[in-house]
């Protein structure tokens, strides 16, 4: 190779290499950041595991849970035996008012649809909070859909508890 080859592959190699050091360095700077990101998210969806766990959540899952535990057998009976799906409304219905559980179904229903829209704007992760959340979500909901349907006509409001029902039915 002459001096003159040399030179100017050198000099090509020399323009080349930065240009590859700039692209690799940008690569690396975006898969932290994507990584960094990622683990913002699954933060974010932790805060909604804490505050689950935490009052009043907690307290209103708990009362929930000790009201329909107390009505386990009713319940398996008017699913299981002659199944009439008005009678069993009804009889959703007059626990709900029985035991004035509105403002806490209401308030659980707003705590899932907040989990709901962190991870439809992508702030929270997805399946941490499929994991952490869609089990009880589902539970919930089934739970308490007459009692939400009744309102949903009441309030003349077809979508109230529409963001539960679809993180539940979609997301989970």
């Amino acid at each position: 190779m002459s001096l003159k080859n040399r030179k100017n592959f050198w000099k090509t190699v020399i323009s080349i290499v930065p240009t590859i050091a700039i692209l690799g360095g940008g690569l690396f700077a975006l898969f932290e950041y994507l990584q960094a990101e990622g683990a913002s998210r699954v933060k974010e969806t932790l805060a909604y595991v804490d505050r689950y766990h935490k009052s009043p959540i907690h307290d209103i899952r708990m009362h929930l849970e000790k009201v329909w535990a107390q009505r386990d057998q009713e319940l398996r009976g008017k699913l299981c035996n002659n199944y009439n799906d008005a009678k069993y409304t009804q009889y959703i219905l007059g626990v709900v008012a029985t035991e004035r559980l509105e403002s806490e179904v209401f308030a659980l229903t707003t705590f899932f649809e907040s989990v709901a829209t962190c991870v439809n704007s992508k702030i929270c992760d997805e399946s941490s909070a499929q994991s952490f959340f869609c089990s009880d979500a589902r539970s919930f909901f089934n739970q308490h859909y007459r009692f939400i349907a009744k309102k949903r006509v009441v309030r003349n409001d077809p979508e109230l508890a529409g963001l539960l029902d679809r993180f539940s039915k979609t997301l989970c």
